[in-house]
C-alpha cells in the first residue's frame, strides 16, 4: 500500500472513529442524565457479560481474515464466507444460551435481578455481531474503508435514535430495568442494520479469480486460535474482574459500589480512551502491510514500518496526555458536572502513552505471527489484574482500582514493546532509539500542557469555553514546537534514529 493511500486510509478511519466516539460520548452524557450513576454501573456490568459472549463467537476471526485476505486478495470473499460458517452458528448458539440463562446469570454473576430483561435484549444481537466481525476484517484487508465507515455511521445513528426515542417515551416512574433494556434495544437494532449493510457491500464487490485451498480452516485456526484463546482469557478474566469490582468497592466502604463503578467505567474511562481512535486506526491499517512484509522476509522495510508506527503513536499519545493533564477539570465539568470524575481522569492520564503503545505493539505482534506470545502476555496480565483487584480494591477503594490499572498497563506495555523489537530482529538499543526519536513530542507535550493550563486558569469563564480554548491553545503549541523540534532533531540525531535499521 503506497504512502498516500495509507495516509488517506488512516485519516478516514481515524476521523470516522473520532466522529463516532464523539457521538458516543455525547450519547453517554445523555444516558448519564437519564440513568444516573447506578444505571451507568448496571449498564456496564451487563455490557461486560455481553461483551464476553460476543467474543466467544468472534475472537480472532477478524484478525485471521484480515491477514488471510491480505495474503490472498483474489479469493477474499470466499475466505469471508468460510469464516461466517463458523461465527454465525456460534453466535446463534450463544444468543440462545444467554437468553434462556439470563435469570441464573444475573443472580449468580451480576447479583442484580434488574439485569435480566436488558441481558435478553442484548443476546439478540450476537449473531449479527458474529457475521459483521468477519465482513469487517474483509473490508479492512481489501482497503474498502469507506464502506466500513458508512456502515458504522448508520449503525451508530440508528442506535442513538432508537434508544433516545424509547427513553423519551418511557414514563417518568419507569424502572431502571426497563430504561436499561431500551439502551440495549437500540444497540441490537444498530447491529442488525450493520449486518445488512455489510452483506450488501460484500455481495456488490467484484468477483474473484482464485479458488480457495481445499480446507481453509486449518489456516484460519492457525491465526485465529492463539488470538482467540488470548482474547477469551483476557476478556474472561476482565469480565470476572468487572463483576468483582462492585462487591470489592462495597467492602472498602466508599459509598454506593455500583455508583463508583459507574463513575469510573461509565464516565472516566470512555473519556480516557476517546483519543485512541488514531492509534487504533494506525495499528489496524498497518497490520496487513506488516503481515505482507514479514511473509516476504523484507526485514529492513518491516523495521522501518515498526519504527514509524511506534514514533507516530508516541507523538499523538503525548499530545493527548498534555490535554488531559491540563484540561481534566473543565472537560469533566462541562461533560458530566462532576469534580470527582475530573480527579479520577487526572490520576489516570499519565498512563495514556503506555496504553497506546501497548495497543499498537499488540496489533503489530499479531501481524507478524506472534499470537502465542500475545497469549502468554494476556495470561500473565489477567492473573495480575485479578490478584491486585482482590488485594487492593477492598483496602483502597477507587484508588486501589487506579493502581491496578496503572501497574497492569506499565508491565504489559514493556513486555509487548520489548517482544516486538526482538521479533523484528532489532538491536538491543532500539528502544533507546525510539525514545530519542520521541523527544520532540515529549518537549512539545510540555509546551502544550502549559498552554492548556494557562487557558484553564482564566477566571470568569464557563467550563465548556475553557475546554475549547484550552484544546486550541494546546494543539497550536504542540504543533509549533513539534514542527520546529523535529526539523532540528532530525539533523542532529539522524544516526541514532536509524539504528532501527
Amino acid at each position: 500500500m503506497k504512502l498516500p493511500k495509507v495516509l488517506g486510509s488512516v485519516l478516514l478511519l481515524s476521523g470516522s472513529s473520532f466522529a463516532l466516539r464523539a457521538i458516543g460520548m455525547g450519547f453517554r452524557v445523555y444516558l448519564s442524565g437519564k440513568l444516573g450513576l447506578d444505571g451507568l454501573g448496571l449498564m456496564q456490568l451487563i455490557s461486560s457479560l455481553g461483551g464476553f459472549a460476543s467474543l466467544l463467537c468472534t475472537a480472532g476471526l477478524s484478525t485471521a481474515l484480515l491477514r488471510s485476505c491480505a495474503e490472498n486478495p483474489f479469493s477474499a470473499k470466499q475466505w469471508v464466507r468460510k469464516a461466517q460458517l463458523i461465527a454465525v452458528p456460534l453466535g446463534l448458539t450463544l444468543a440462545a444460551l444467554l437468553f434462556f440463562l439470563a435469570p441464573f446469570l444475573c443472580k449468580a454473576l451480576l447479583r442484580d435481578a434488574r439485569a435480566v430483561l436488558p441481558l435478553r435484549v442484548l443476546a439478540l444481537s450476537l449473531p449479527f455481531i458474529a457475521s459483521s466481525s468477519c465482513t469487517g476484517g474483509y473490508f479492512l484487508a481489501t482497503g474498502k474503508i469507506g464502506k466500513l465507515t458508512l456502515a458504522q455511521f448508520l449503525e451508530q445513528g440508528l442506535r442513538v435514535a432508537i434508544t433516545a426515542f424509547f427513553l423519551e417515551q418511557s414514563p417518568k416512574d419507569a424502572s431502571l430495568e426497563l430504561l436499561t433494556a431500551c439502551v440495549f434495544l437500540g444497540s441490537t437494532c444498530g447491529e442488525l442494520l450493520s449486518f445488512l449493510l455489510h452483506e450488501l457491500f460484500v455481495r456488490l464487490s467484484p468477483g474473484e479469480r482464485e479458488p480457495l485451498p481445499k480446507s481453509p480452516y486449518p489456516a484460519l485456526w492457525q491465526i485465529a486460535g492463539p488470538i482467540a484463546l488470548a482474547t477469551l482469557l483476557q476478556s474472561g478474566m476482565h469480565t470476572a474482574e468487572n463483576l468483582l469490582i462492585p462487591p470489592m468497592l462495597a467492602l472498602s466502604g466508599e459509598g454506593s459500589a455500583l455508583a463508583g463503578y459507574g463513575l469510573l467505567h461509565g464516565m472516566v474511562l470512555p473519556v480516557l480512551f476517546f483519543p485512541a481512535a488514531l492509534p487504533a486506526a494506525l495499528g489496524t491499517l498497518r497490520l496487513p502491510a506488516v503481515a505482507r512484509l514479514h511473509a516476504q522476509g523484507d526485514m529492513q522495510r518491516l523495521r522501518e514500518n515498526v519504527k514509524l508506527t511506534l514514533v507516530s503513536t508516541m507523538a499523538f499519545s503525548m499530545f493527548a496526555l498534555a490535554v488531559f493533564v491540563s484540561l481534566a477539570s473543565p472537560l469533566m465539568l462541562s461533560l458530566y458536572r462532576s469534580a470527582e470524575a475530573a480527579t479520577l481522569l487526572l490520576a489516570l492520564a499519565p498512563i495514556l502513552p503506555l496504553l497506546y503503545l501497548d495497543s499498537i505493539a499488540d496489533a503489530l505482534l499479531k501481524g507478524i505471527g506472534r499470537q502465542k506470545l500475545c497469549l502468554y502476555v494476556e495470561i500473565a496480565d489477567s492473573v495480575l489484574r485479578l490478584s491486585l483487584t482482590l488485594w487492593l480494591v477492598p483496602r483502597l477503594g477507587l484508588r486501589g482500582l487506579i493502581l491496578v490499572i496503572s501497574v497492569s498497563t506499565l508491565l504489559t506495555c514493556l513486555a509487548r514493546v520489548y517482544a516486538l523489537l526482538r521479533a523484528c530482529a532489532l538491536r538491543s538499543n532500539a528502544l533507546l532509539a525510539v525514545t530519542h526519536a520521541s523527544l520532540p513530542s515529549i518537549v512539545s507535550a510540555a509546551a502544550a500542557c502549559l498552554a492548556g493550563l494557562a487557558a484553564a486558569s482564566l477566571p470568569d469563564l464557563p467550563p465548556l469555553p475553557k475546554t475549547i480554548l484550552g484544546l486550541c491553545c494546546a494543539g497550536l503549541a504542540f504543533g509549533i514546537f513539534y514542527a520546529i523540534l523535529s526539523l532540528f532533531y532530525r539533523k542532529r540525531h539522524e544516526k541514532a534514529v536509524y539504528r532501527f535499521r
